[in-house]
């Protein structure tokens, strides 16, 4: 976690609490010494906590106990951080999946997509054994996009896929659906 003064002076640290308003932070140092913060100071607040967050925080003071705690009242909205290259957006999309080599595709759903890769749900329990790194053949039909990936993730039921041969005109097929998706998303207040 990175707590950054209005000055632009950064210290890191670690999340011990987060409740969705208040984080309990192990006080920075500097230098040896614990970092003085004033009650009702304005700060910056990135941390990771299954994504990477940013928000506006005030100092409420330090709690006492072993190790000390700087506690932080999110003030204001928080907002996950796109660490990716492209913008990924949930979905539900059919797809087919052939890894290379095979002779019957399989079908899924697309759950989360983006222009480096997709996040697929496979029928009937798992997905196909393709192997981490085996290249695979990805059709999306709604699209009208065939790419070359990998995997790169299996969690489940589900397998994460990376684009590696995708052909300019699919990619950008792809940015458009995600960018108005997440118009959609916004309008109806599902995504911030």
């Amino acid at each position: 976690m990175v707590i950054e003064r209005a000055d632009g002076e950064r210290f890191k640290t670690f999340v011990e609490e987060w409740d969705g308003l208040t984080l309990k932070v192990v006080a920075p140092l500097k230098e040896g010494r614990v970092v003085n913060f004033f009650e009702g100071e304005e700060v910056l607040v990135t941390w990771v906590s299954s994504g990477l967050y940013r928000s506006k925080a005030v100092v409420g003071g330090m709690e006492r106990g072993k190790p000390l705690l700087l506690v932080l009242y999110v003030d204001g909205e928080v907002e996950r951080v796109q660490r990716r290259a492209y913008a990924r957006v949930l979905c539900s999309l059919p797809f087919r999946l052939l890894p290379f080599g095979a002779r019957k595709w399989s079908e899924g759903t697309v759950v989360d997509i983006s222009g480096g890769g997709l996040k697929g749900e496979f029928e009937r329990g798992s997905p196909p054994p393709v192997g981490k790194g085996k290249q695979i053949l990805i059709h999306i039909p709604s699209l009208e996009v065939v790419a070359v990936g990998r995997e790169v993730r299996r969690e489940g039921d589900f397998v994460a896929l990376k684009f590696e041969e995708i052909a300019e005109e699919d990619k950008d097929k792809i940015v458009k659906f995600v960018l108005k998706r997440q118009i959609e998303l916004r309008r109806r207040r599902l995504l911030r």
